[in-house]
């Protein structure tokens, strides 16, 4: 379940910074959203705990970012 959450805000988070316009911070803000998607996609197919840091470290900044979406997604829990 929590695999098909992160695929959605992945997804989320793609699809708000590509509607962002001609705004200075777009190139900064699809470079984030790339990483969050490769992280995603890395923790889905091998859930270890590296994989799982590496989400949290691409959701983080996301999140620290001005990004359009970048206040609704969350990070993953890597206990």
């Amino acid at each position: 379940m929590k695999k098909i959450v992160f695929t959605v805000l992945a997804i989320e988070a793609l699809a708000f910074t590509s509607c962002s316009g001609d705004d200075d911070s777009s190139p900064n803000c699809q470079t984030l959203a790339t990483n969050l998607q490769t992280a995603t996609e890395n923790y889905f197919e091998d859930d270890s705990a590296e994989n799982c840091q590496a989400l949290a470290s691409a959701v983080e900044a996301f999140q620290n970012s001005d990004c359009e979406g970048s206040d609704i997604i969350q990070a993953p829990s890597c206990e």
